[in-house]
């Protein structure tokens, strides 16, 4: 069982609460994703596995998180990072935000991760594909509707960040 931060409207520690509880009650919780961005200022996507509990083949976020108790935001992004595409390399925060959409319910934290061209370690029991997309193929995929909820809305954050660099 994996317990999570059981948060506030202003994303203040209310108590801890199982995965489990946090999606059948709706509560608040915190979780992130990472944008994965390459030097062509694509953003590398994956498409869920159809074994998901939630959205199950939807197309995603390089990699999304939820943050277990006991760690930051960043410790969870350094954590996925390695463990769903296999990289250690360095993440900005760019900006959270608060997301309900049964039934999710949480902050999201947005964290950008450049790539170098390092082989990329996909997690095949998260995601069934993935690969890069410029921002017009993305906004192609989210206008279709086949992403997933925080991909659309974090999307917002990781282009504007990329058009004003």
């Amino acid at each position: 069982m994996e317990d999570l931060y059981y948060v506030d409207r202003n994303d203040s520690v209310i108590g801890k609460v199982s995965r489990e509880k946090a999606h059948e009650k709706l509560l608040r919780h915190r979780t992130g994703i990472i944008f994965l961005v390459d030097k062509k200022d694509r953003i590398f996507l994956t498409k869920r596995s159809p074994d998901k509990e939630i959205f199950s083949g939807c197309n995603d976020a390089s990699s999304s998180f939820h943050v277990t108790y006991g760690e930051s935001y960043e410790e969870a992004a350094k954590r996925e990072g390695k463990e769903e595409l296999g990289l250690d390399n360095e993440i900005e925060f760019l900006e959270k935000f608060s997301h309900f959409d049964p039934p999710s319910n949480h902050f999201v934290a947005v964290f950008k991760m450049e790539y170098h061209g390092e082989s990329l370690d996909i997690d095949q029991e998260e995601f069934e594909t993935g690969g890069f997309f410029d921002l017009k193929q993305v906004e192609k995929m989210i206008d279709e509707k086949d992403v997933t909820p925080w991909l659309r809305d974090g999307f917002d954050i990781i282009r504007e960040n990329m058009i004003s660099k």
